[in-house]
C-alpha cells in the first residue's frame, strides 16, 4: 500500500501536467504508450499469439492506432461510430460478466476465446483509449481531458473506502470477490462528488470559463459507472486465466492494464457526453 501510494504521489501531478500544459501530441503519445503496453500485456495474459515477434508486431500496430483520430473530433458520424464500438464491447463484455457468475468460469478457457480476447484487445484499445486524445482536441479540452482520470482515481477510490468501511454484500463474487455492493454505489457517489467538485474548483479558479451542472452530473454518473464497469470486465479476464496481475511496470499497481483497465471504458463515455453537451463554456 505505501508503494502504492508513493507511486500514485509522484505520477498523478506528471500526469496532470502532460496532459494539460503540453501540445495534443503529447496526450497521443500517451495514449500509444498505454494502448501498446496494454495489449502486449493482455496478450501474455490469454497466452495468444504464442510467438513473441507476431506479438511485438501487433503491439506495434496497436500503438500506430493511436495516432489514427479525425480532424474534428466533434463530428457526428465519428462519435457515433465510437459510441456503436464502445456499446458493442459493453454488451460483450457483460455477456461474459454474467456467463462467468452463472458458470464460475466453466469452459471459458479455450482457443477460440483467446483468440476473441486477443482481437478485440488489438482493435478496442487504441480505439476506446483514443477518446482521450479526442476530449484534448474539444473546445476546453485542456479542461476536459482530466475529467476521466478523476472519475476513474475518485471512484476507484470512493469504492474502496465505502467497501471497507461499509460493505457487507458481495456484488460480483466469482469475478472480483472483494468488492461488495455498498463499495460500488459508493464508488459512483463519491466518484460523481468528485467531477462536480472538479467543475467547481475550474468555475471559481477562472474568469474566463464556467461549468455546467447537468453534463457534469451525466459525466459523473456515467463516467463512475463505465469506471467500474472497466474494472469488472478486465478482472474478469484475470480471473478466466488465473492470473494476480496483468505486469509489474507501475509499482505497487501491477501493470499498465491494472491501474489503466478503467480508463478504457471511462474515457469514451466522458467523450461521447462532452462532444453532445456543453460540460464548460464561456463565463457570462
Amino acid at each position: 500500500m505505501k508503494t502504492r501510494i508513493i507511486t500514485g504521489v509522484v505520477a498523478v501531478p506528471l500526469l496532470v501536467a502532460a496532459l494539460s500544459l503540453t501540445p495534443t501530441l503529447v496526450t497521443t503519445l500517451i495514449v500509444a504508450v498505454i494502448s501498446g503496453v496494454s495489449a502486449w500485456e493482455i496478450s501474455g495474459a490469454v497466452g495468444m499469439p504464442k510467438n513473441n515477434t507476431i506479438r511485438g508486431v501487433l503491439t506495434a500496430v496497436v500503438v500506430w492506432c493511436a495516432f489514427i483520430y479525425p480532424d474534428d473530433p466533434a463530428n457526428r458520424r465519428d462519435v457515433w461510430s465510437l459510441f456503436l464500438i464502445f456499446a458493442l464491447l459493453t454488451g460483450i463484455s457483460a455477456a461474459g460478466m454474467l456467463r462467468f457468475e452463472k458458470r464460475g468460469g466453466a469452459g471459458m478457457t479455450n482457443g477460440k476465446l483467446q483468440n476473441n480476447i486477443w482481437a478485440l484487445a488489438t482493435l478496442v484499445l487504441p480505439a476506446l483509449l483514443a477518446s482521450l486524445t479526442w476530449l484534448r482536441m474539444l473546445k476546453y479540452g485542456r479542461l476536459l481531458v482530466l475529467l476521466p482520470f478523476v472519475s476513474v482515481f475518485l471512484t476507484d477510490a470512493g469504492a474502496y473506502f465505502t467497501g471497507i468501511f461499509f460493505g457487507k454484500r458481495k456484488a460480483f463474487p466469482k469475478i472480483s470477490p472483494n468488492k461488495t455492493v455498498e463499495g460500488c454505489i459508493g464508488g459512483v457517489f463519491i466518484g460523481t462528488a468528485a467531477v462536480l467538485a472538479y467543475g467547481a474548483v475550474i468555475s471559481a479558479a477562472s474568469t474566463s470559463v464556467e461549468a455546467s451542472i447537468l453534463p457534469l452530473i451525466l459525466i459523473g454518473v456515467a463516467g463512475a459507472l463505465a469506471a467500474e464497469f472497466g474494472d469488472l470486465a478486465f478482472s474478469l479476464i484475470k480471473r478466466i486465466y488465473g492470473i494476480k496481475d496483468y505486469g509489474k511496470i507501475i509499482p505497487g499497481h501491477g501493470g499498465m492494464l491494472d491501474r489503466f483497465d478503467s480508463l478504457v471504458f471511462c474515457a469514451p463515455a466522458v467523450f461521447i457526453i462532452a462532444s453532445w453537451l456543453p460540460v464548460f463554456k464561456a463565463a457570462l
